[in-house]
């Protein structure tokens, strides 16, 4: 038999906004690397791609610092494996 936990209707609706949040913001990363994608497929070149990505990490503030050079390292470094997800 599976154990239920049981929830205060305001935990829950603090749930479920993160969830909205969280899944709101997964998606706006998807459309902006989408726009970026057909910039530099349709010929518009590196730079105006790029333009999308900037501001998708300029406006939440998660341009790395300038001292990171090796992009492989900072990405080794940084990502997280699904699932294992750290508090913040």
């Amino acid at each position: 038999m599976t154990e239920k936990t049981v929830i205060s209707v305001d935990e829950y609706e603090s749930l479920k906004s993160r969830l909205v949040e969280s899944n709101t913001i997964i998606h706006n990363l998807i459309v902006a690397n989408q726009a970026a994608w057909i910039e530099w497929q349709r010929g518009r070149g590196c730079e105006h791609a790029m333009r999308w990505v900037h501001n998708g990490l300029v406006g939440p503030g998660h341009i790395p610092d300038e001292d990171q050079n090796e992009a492989q390292k900072f990405f080794d470094e940084n990502y997280l494996e699904f699932g294992k997800v750290t508090e913040q």
